[in-house]
């Protein structure tokens, strides 16, 4: 299953609002806005439609542990709210879900389901019902009734809530819902050791959770070696069963060297072994580089219980790299970080095998350098692989992938901070109503708005400063020629000496313009042979001190006769039109089209190649490109 929705209603400053996650593909999706301006707020009703009891929030700061309910009342409402709090979550229904069930029937029950009444998706509604602001009850409703028969029936039958077998598909279902998983911040701190055999004493209940969090990512790893292993039976029953009638003085002596500590040696060193795989193979990836021979070490260290004398068996784990070992809470910041991150997003904590999950990500990597953070924005791509979906906010440009605006959200509060700079107060929640709403959308309706969508600005209209940036090469007018160029470099031409910047529209460009030609940049402005490009050059030369040796269009390249290319989409053969317009079903390829299914391409959803007249054309354009920006 797949989540394609949530509308949340009701919700602390949110009176009702939709986030849209598209067709149900895994995706990544940001969430962009002011301070204060409620993205913390969305995640964390989409955490309560199904939260993690046992994740991300156990290792949290106190603060940003989930509130109680009686927290969560419209704040306009406090004083006396009688209503729902209602999240609402749509979907999607795959194929094995429909054999799930249909094996369930068959098995359980002996019936038949009708596989032509089940929807494409589902609604499921989590409700909190509240009276005279106090939270009375929670309702869960799932807006699904299948239709059931045996074998000697002729007719189906629908079913409902009461019965047994509503209930035993529901219970199906809400398994392979996708697991939410919250990360509410990300001050990692890796404990120095870890308690397996049982609850720690006289210990906080963070450092409880803490443990217990920590304890549930190592038991999903073992589960996921070859074979799988469990802590408890191959570790935590070996230490503890050795001469179980045995003080712990005498034990101690015999265990070290005997074949039973010899085999959870082994079990260990299979564990660190998965572990120095999973998170450094994703980190090598991640980064581009080797690692070398730094690998993860997991030991094992027995206790006695200073109250009952019996044997308490903790874990450490340590980085090694030649003789020196260091513990994780040694190394660096941005180490400790990384590491952490990549450990619980690999080792979701034992999620079935075609079970996807939705991670939620507030503010990531914002305590860290800029080079951290787009390393971290390079590992979303893998960390979503090809079923997973990631949300998550951000105040940086660092963090904004120009390739994935059509998942971008502007999130508002619906309150201007500059009236409040100005001494315009209203009464306290009064105005506020948090809304999400896609970028473009919001765009297009609120220009007069950019500060609320400035990282994104920040992203697409300027380069960052000389120091930090690489040469930009080729600003373009769009996303259309942004997402075919970034294909072509990718998969045709990866020496390609050229960087791509768009600058959402030809008309929009002279802030870009002032600042190459202030940082003495070498670079090139693609634009399309139309009367809206040509105009626009020409006054870029009467405004800026900019020479036309700056400006390419698709005539100095192609030349100008009526069938020669004068736009991007006019590089690709008929052929590959054609096909696209298959891929989506319809009978012309549309320009949205042709950006859907090279946004698809970039971000690894899905793999295309175009024929020999596409690339031929594509190779000249960029061999052009590349002559003018040196010249």
């Amino acid at each position: 299953m797949k989540f394609r929705s949530f509308t949340i209603k009701n919700f602390k400053g949110i009176r009702e609002t939709t986030l849209d996650l598209g067709d149900g593909t895994a995706s990544i999706h940001t969430l962009v806005g002011l301070n204060e301006s409620g993205k913390t707020t969305v995640l964390e009703a989409i955490n309560m439609f199904q939260p993690d009891e046992e994740g991300m929030h156990a290792i949290a700061q106190q603060s940003m542990i989930a509130l109680s309910k009686d927290q969560l009342i419209p704040k306009t409402m406090k004083a006396d709210f009688t209503g729902e709090i209602r999240v609402e979550a749509k979907a999607a229904i795959s194929s094995n879900d429909i054999d799930a069930m249909s094996d369930l029937c068959a098995e359980e029950f002996d019936l038949e389901i009708d596989r032509s009444q089940i929807p494409d998706e589902i609604l499921i509604v989590m409700e909190l019902v509240y009276d005279n602001s106090k939270f009375i009850r929670q309702n869960s409703l799932w807006s699904f009734w299948p239709h059931l028969k045996t074998k000697r029936q002729k007719k189906f039958t629908k079913y409902s809530a009461p019965s047994e077998e509503w209930q035993a598909i529901i219970s199906l279902l809400r398994k392979r819902l996708p697991r939410i998983i919250y990360f509410p911040n990300f001050l990692f701190e890796f404990p120095d050791k870890i308690l397996i055999s049982g609850a720690l004493t006289d210990a906080s209940e963070t450092a409880t959770k803490t443990n217990e969090y920590f304890v549930g990512i190592i038991e999903d790893a073992m589960a996921s070696l070859d074979p799988p292993m469990e802590l408890g039976k191959h570790v935590v029953d070996r230490i503890k069963g050795t001469k179980a009638d045995h003080p712990f003085a005498q034990f101690i002596p015999f265990w070290y060297g005997s074949p039973e500590s010899e085999s959870v040696d082994d079990v260990l060193e299979r564990l660190a072994r998965k572990i120095t795989d999973e998170v450094f193979g994703r980190w090598q990836a991640i980064l581009g580089k080797e690692i070398g021979d730094a690998e993860i070490e997991v030991a094992s260290s027995i206790e006695a219980n200073s109250a009952t004398n019996e044997r308490e068996v903790y874990l450490t784990f340590r980085v090694k790299q030649g003789r020196p070992r260091y513990r994780i809470s040694e190394r660096s910041l941005g180490f400790r970080w990384f590491f952490c991150f990549l450990l619980f997003t690999r080792f979701s904590r034992g999620t079935i095998e075609d079970q996807s999950v939705v991670f939620l990500f507030d503010e990531p990597a914002s305590n860290l350098h800029s080079k951290a953070q787009a390393k971290l924005l390079d590992s979303f791509e893998v960390i979503s692989g090809n079923k997973n979906s990631i949300i998550f906010s951000t105040h940086s440009h660092h963090l904004i992938n120009p390739l994935w605006l059509e998942k971008a959200h502007v999130v508002s509060s619906g309150l201007d901070p500059e009236n409040e700079l100005d001494g315009k107060f209203s009464e306290a929640g009064a105005e506020i109503n948090i809304t999400v709403t896609p970028y473009r959308r919001f765009v297009g309706e609120n220009d007069e708005k950019s500060h609320y969508f400035q990282p994104i600005l920040d992203r697409l209209q300027y380069s960052p400063s000389a120091i930090e940036a690489k040469d930009t090469g080729v600003l373009l007018e769009g996303k259309s020629d942004f997402y075919i160029l970034s294909w072509y470099k990718m998969h045709h031409c990866e020496q390609l000496d050229l960087n791509f910047l768009p600058v959402n529209g030809v008309t929009n460009a002279a802030a870009v313009l002032s600042l190459m030609l202030g940082w003495g940049k070498d670079f090139v402005f693609l634009f399309d042979s139309d009367s809206e490009g040509k105009t626009a050059m020409r006054r870029y030369q009467d405004e800026l001190p900019i020479s036309a040796q700056h400006f390419v269009e698709y005539e100095q390249v192609f030349g100008s006769g009526k069938k020669n290319p004068r736009q991007i989409e006019g590089l690709l053969s008929d052929a590959d039109k054609g096909k696209i317009a298959q891929h989506f079903g319809a009978k012309r390829t549309s320009k949205s089209h042709i950006q859907k299914y090279f946004s698809a391409a970039l971000s690894g959803v899905d793999s295309i190649e175009l024929d020999a007249e596409s690339l031929e054309n594509l190779e000249k354009l960029t061999k052009y490109l590349k002559e003018a920006r040196s010249s």
